[in-house]
């Protein structure tokens, strides 16, 4: 089975993030700002820290993309 590398996969939803937000700062931003969907720890947190946290970020992530709100 083929691993994914995270740093590529965070390059990746860095783009997303940027399409969606604009400005390189404001995701440098989103990943530092308390967030509800996480209840409001910062999503680099979850990503770094939390068992199954790449998975959550990357589903809310793609879903606002996606237009899946709420």
């Amino acid at each position: 089975m083929k691993s994914v590398d995270p740093n590529r996969e965070l390059i990746k939803l860095d783009e997303v993030l940027y399409a969606m937000l604009g400005s390189w700062e404001l995701v440098e931003r989103w990943w530092k700002s308390p967030n509800k969907a996480f209840d409001m720890k910062q999503p680099g947190e979850v990503w770094c820290f939390e068992e199954g946290g790449r998975d959550k970020v990357y589903s809310y992530i793609m879903g606002q993309a996606g237009g899946q709100y709420g």
